[in-house]
């Protein structure tokens, strides 16, 4: 994962309703390569994303991106984990 110097130098994590001002900023703001993941909202109790799928692949994306010396976007798409219906019959 990020060191704290490094995660506070990339951009906050946005809603998607921030997402198109977001990455209009990258180009200008912050050091390329760009990459964008679209993640699940976190988890009250943890702060990581409900996700099992986004929790695991987060960290190698974000170690991807400090190695390459970039800027990692994440914005927040999924919902909250009490808005998905787990195991719910059509």
């Amino acid at each position: 994962c990020f060191s704290a110097e490094a995660a506070m130098a990339d951009p906050q994590p946005c809603t998607p309703a921030d997402f198109r001002s977001a990455v209009t900023r990258l180009p200008t703001s912050y050091p390329g390569p760009h990459y964008v993941v679209f993640t699940a909202d976190p988890d009250p109790d943890t702060g990581e994303p409900w996700c099992g799928d986004c929790r695991r692949a987060l960290p190698p994306m974000r170690k991807l991106v400090a190695e390459q010396g970039g800027t990692l976007l994440e914005v927040l798409n999924l919902g909250k984990i009490s808005h998905v219906a787990f195991g719910a019959s059509a």
